[in-house]
C-alpha cells in the first residue's frame, strides 16, 4: 500500500498561510486542523497552517514525511445515528522548526496573510523560563517564542496596525489567552522592547480566552481497518469522536474571519467563556484526570474499559453526581444531562482513549481539572470527598513510578516532578519517612497546587490510608463501596 504523500496524491495546490500554529499533535490535527480542511473545502476560507515545533526535542519527522498530510477517522455517535467518516487533511503547508531555524521561524513574520495564532504546547506551556533571552537563540518557552516572532511583525510591517495578530490559545488553563498577553507583556519589558510595541500588542493584536473539546484517542489500536477504508499507509492517521466544541470568547467580527459556524460546526463566540469553562473542566475532564491514576493502578488501559466495568463506572458517575456536581453554580438538571452526555461519550466504542495518552502532565491537570472541585466540596460541606480523595491518592502511589503489578508504569511529565515523588517515595521505602510525612510533604508543595492542602483537615490521613489499601490489592473493594 502506497504511502500518503503528495506524490502519491499527485501534488497539491497549497492555500496561502493564513495559521501559525504552534503544535502539531494529535488534538491540534483533529481539531483546529481539520475544521480548517472543512472550510477549504467548502470555499469559506483558503487558508493553510503553518506548523511550529514548540519543543527542543524531535521533528515532526512523520508529518514532514507525509507532506503534512493526515487522515482524521470520526467514529461514534450523533443525533442518534452511527457516524463514521474519514476525512483527508491537507491544510498544514509548511513545518518550521525555530530551535534548528530560528531566523526562518522569525523570517515568517513577514507573511502578510498570517491573520491567526493558534497553540496547544500542554497546560505547563503558558509559562517562563529563566533561559527566555531576547538574544537571536531560540528561547524556551512558547511566550518567548511568540514575542519574538511579534516583535519581528511589529518591525517588519513598521507598526502597521492592520498586520496584528487573532491569537487563539486552545490550552486547558483558565484566562489561556489574558494569560499568555499578560507574559508577552511581561517579556517586552524584560527585554527592554520599545513602547510602540507594547501599543501595538495592545491596540492591533486580539487575545481570545478559548474552551476547547473533542477526545482525540490517536492513533488506531487496528490501523490496518482503517487502511483499507482510506486506501494509503498514513502512519499519522487519527481518531476522534464527532462531539467538538470550541468556544472563543472574543469579537462578534471573528465569526466572520473565521466562518466556522457557517459549516454547523459546535463554535461559539461568546463574551463570557466562564460556563463553559467550568462544565468542561470540572466534569469532562475532572472524569478523564480522576480515572487516570484510578484506572491504571486497577490495570484498566482505557476509558471504554473503565466504562464497561461495573463497579468503577458506578464509582465515576457517583463522584461527578455527588461530589463534582454538588459543588457547581448551575441548575442541577443541566449539570445532569451534561453529565450523561460525557459518560455517554466516555461509552463510546469506537473511541479506544488510552489511560496512559491521558496521563501527560497529570500533576498540572489534577491542579486545575479535580482539585478545584475537592476544595469546594471541602468548604460547602466540612467533609471530604471520598472519591475525589482516593482519585488523589491514587495519583500520589502512582507517581512512585517503577512497576505495578507487574506493569511499567507509564509516568510521563517534567523531570523536576518526576524527581520530587522519586525522591520522596524512595525515602519512605528506605524507612527513613513515614507514609505520612511524605504525603504531607507532597501536600505542601505550593508550587504544584498553588496552596498548602494540609489546610483540609483530615485529607492527609484519609490520602495516607487510601494508600495502605492500595498498596494491600483493596483498589477494587475501595472503589465498589463508594460506588454504591
Amino acid at each position: 500500500m502506497e504511502k500518503l504523500s503528495n506524490r502519491a496524491l499527485g501534488n497539491r495546490a497549497m492555500n496561502p498561510p493564513r495559521i501559525l500554529q504552534f503544535g502539531g499533535g494529535n488534538f491540534l490535527r483533529a481539531f483546529t486542523d481539520w475544521m480548517v480542511e472543512l472550510m477549504n473545502q467548502q470555499g469559506l476560507f483558503d487558508g493553510s497552517i503553518i506548523v511550529v515545533k514548540p519543543t527542543a526535542g524531535g521533528d515532526y519527522q512523520a508529518l514532514r514525511d507525509q507532506d503534512g498530510l493526515f487522515h482524521v477517522a470520526i467514529r461514534g455517535f450523533g443525533q442518534g445515528e452511527e457516524i463514521q467518516q474519514n476525512v483527508l487533511v491537507q491544510s498544514i503547508g509548511r513545518i518550521v522548526h525555530p530551535y534548528n531555524e530560528y531566523e526562518s521561524y522569525l523570517e515568517l513574520a513577514g507573511l502578510k496573510t498570517l491573520r491567526f495564532i493558534v497553540s496547544n504546547t500542554t497546560e505547563s506551556g503558558i509559562t517562563l523560563d529563566e533561559a527566555d533571552s531576547f538574544s537571536g537563540v531560540c528561547p524556551p518557552s512558547f511566550p518567548a517564542k511568540l514575542t519574538a516572532f511579534l516583535y519581528r511583525r511589529f518591525i517588519h510591517f513598521d507598526g502597521d496596525k492592520s498586520m496584528g495578530m487573532v491569537v487563539l490559545p486552545c490550552e486547558l488553563i483558565e484566562s489561556n489567552g489574558d494569560k499568555l498577553k499578560e507574559l508577552i507583556l511581561e517579556l517586552a519589558a524584560q527585554w527592554d522592547l520599545e513602547d510602540a510595541f507594547v501599543s501595538w500588542i495592545h491596540e492591533a493584536c486580539t487575545f481570545c480566552n478559548t474552551l476547547v473539546d473533542r477526545i482525540v484517542p490517536g492513533y488506531p489500536n487496528d490501523p490496518a481497518t482503517y487502511m483499507e477504508e482510506i486506501g494509503y499507509q498514513d502512519d499519522l492517521l487519527v481518531t476522534a469522536e464527532p462531539y467538538h466544541l470550541w468556544a472563543i470568547e472574543g469579537p462578534a467580527s471573528l465569526d466572520d474571519e473565521l466562518p466556522l459556524r457557517q459549516l454547523g460546526l459546535n463554535v461559539h463566540f461568546t463574551d463570557d467563556l466562564s460556563r463553559y469553562r467550568t462544565l468542561k473542566v470540572r466534569i469532562l475532564n475532572g472524569s478523564h484526570t480522576s480515572m487516570v491514576p484510578v484506572g491504571l493502578l486497577a490495570g484498566i488501559d482505557t476509558v471504554g474499559s473503565f466504562m464497561e466495568n461495573e463497579d468503577y463506572s458506578r464509582f465515576l458517575l457517583s463522584l461527578l453526581s455527588e461530589e463534582i456536581g454538588q459543588t457547581l453554580p448551575y441548575d442541577q438538571d443541566a449539570i445532569t444531562n451534561y453529565t450523561g452526555e460525557i459518560l455517554d461519550r466516555f461509552r463510546n466504542p469506537f473511541v479506544q482513549h488510552r489511560l496512559s495518552s491521558i496521563a501527560l502532565n497529570s500533576i498540572d491537570k489534577f491542579k486545575t481539572r479535580v482539585l478545584p472541585s475537592l476544595v469546594a466540596y471541602y468548604q460547602k460541606f466540612d467533609a471530604l470527598p471520598s472519591r475525589m480523595v482516593l482519585a488523589f491518592a491514587a495519583l500520589i502511589r502512582l507517581y512512585e513510578g517503577g512497576f505495578w503489578q507487574g506493569e511499567q508504569i507509564p509516568l510521563k511529565d517534567d523531570e523536576m516532578t518526576l524527581r520530587f515523588f522519586r525522591d520522596l517515595w524512595s525515602q519512605y521505602r528506605m524507612d527513613l519517612l513515614g507514609l505520612e510525612e511524605i504525603i504531607e510533604r507532597i501536600l505542601a508543595k505550593v508550587d504544584f497546587w498553588h496552596q498548602d492542602l494540609n489546610q483540609i483537615a483530615g485529607l492527609k490521613v484519609e490520602i495516607a490510608s487510601n494508600i495502605r489499601s492500595i498498596e494491600q490489592g483493596q483498589l477494587s473493594t475501595l472503589v465498589s463501596n463508594l460506588g454504591q
